[in-house]
Order: C-alpha cells, then sequence, then structure tokens
C-alpha cells in the first residue's frame, strides 16, 4: 500500500494519553511551578513521538489480522522499510535523550521493551495482553512522576491500575462484541 506520508499515520489522536504523564504532578501536593510544566511537556512530546513510533509498528504487524477488525480495518499502514526507519530513528532519538538530556530513564525504556514483548509475542495470549496494556498506562505514570521526583502513593498506584484495567476489559469486551456482530451480519 502506498499511502502520502501524513502525520494523520502516527494517530497523534491517541496523545491524549500521555497527559497521563502530567497526573502524578496534579495529584501531589506539590506546588505546580514552571520549570515542573516544561519538563513535563518536555516528557510529553518525547513520550508521545516514542508512543506514535509504537502505534505505526503495531498497525504494520497487525495489518492482516486488522482488516477483519471492524474497528481497526481504516487505519493506514505504513510500508515495512519506513516502519522499520522509524523505528531506528526512535533508537538514536532515546540513546541522544539518555546521553544529552535528564529526560530518559528506566520508564521509557522499559515501555519500548514491553512494548516489542507485547507486539511480538504476547499479544495473543488472553488476559497477557490486557496486564501488557494496563502497564502501559501506569508506566506514563511512572516516567512523569520521575521526570519531577514524586513518590507515586500506593493508593494512587492502586486506584488508577483498577481504572485502567476496567478500561482496557472494557475496551477488549466491545472490540470482540462488535467483530462479532460485523461477523453475524455478513452471515446473514
Amino acid at each position: 500500500m502506498n499511502h502520502k506520508f501524513s502525520l494523520s499515520i502516527f494517530r497523534l489522536e491517541n496523545s491524549f494519553k500521555n497527559l497521563l504523564i502530567f497526573f502524578p504532578l496534579f495529584f501531589s501536593r506539590r506546588e505546580i511551578l514552571l520549570d515542573d510544566v516544561i519538563s513535563l511537556l518536555t516528557g510529553f512530546i518525547i513520550f508521545t513521538i516514542m508512543a506514535s513510533i509504537c502505534y505505526v509498528t503495531n498497525d504494520y504487524t497487525d495489518r492482516k489480522k486488522d482488516k477483519k477488525n471492524k474497528l481497526k480495518s481504516k487505519n493506514i499502514v505504513l510500508q515495512k522499510e519506513t516502519v522499520i526507519l522509524l523505528n531506528l530513528l526512535l533508537f538514536f532519538l532515546l540513546i541522544l535523550i539518555f546521553q544529552l538530556t535528564n529526560f530518559g530513564n528506566f520508564y521509557l525504556i522499559g515501555y519500548l521493551s514491553m512494548f516489542y514483548l507485547y507486539n511480538f509475542f504476547l499479544k495473543n495470549f488472553f488476559l497477557l495482553d490486557v496486564m501488557l496494556l494496563v502497564s502501559f498506562y501506569i508506566l506514563r505514570l511512572f516516567y512523569g512522576a520521575e521526570l519531577l521526583d514524586i513518590t507515586i502513593s500506593y493508593w494512587f498506584l492502586i486506584f488508577f491500575s483498577t481504572l485502567f484495567l476496567n478500561l482496557a476489559l472494557f475496551k477488549r469486551m466491545i472490540q470482540i462484541l462488535v467483530n462479532n456482530l460485523s461477523k453475524a451480519k455478513n452471515n446473514i
């Protein structure tokens, strides 16, 4: 498939998930300083670039399966060479971030490592895939907390873990229902 290269390919509409990076600051009792907001905005941009390349990679690896998925069948998929190039650029960017800034930490590497494990090996294991999706949200929270050296409480972690687990299970249930309804409609 040849598609014009545009920002829409990166599914920037999913960037709102990266706003979770700000939650530790907003839910802490810490005063909100301009330097903290600038640090989190920079972290947000870095995480958005990384997550967008992950989405593009996932779209490519799932391209055949997604054609049958009513909710994902319209996703634009890049060519293999472009996806590989974007992932190589991401690794180069992360090396620069770790070498030249204070924005590289374990949570960026953790997210990326878990994404590759999920994308290439674990996403077809029922419930394990949901747990990994939940962990992607939790890692965003920890990344934001780490950038500002904020300690996350157990209650904060339990609350958001439970929320994200429920949302992930609900999303999975909707995907199954929509695809089953679509199959039933096609069989009529």
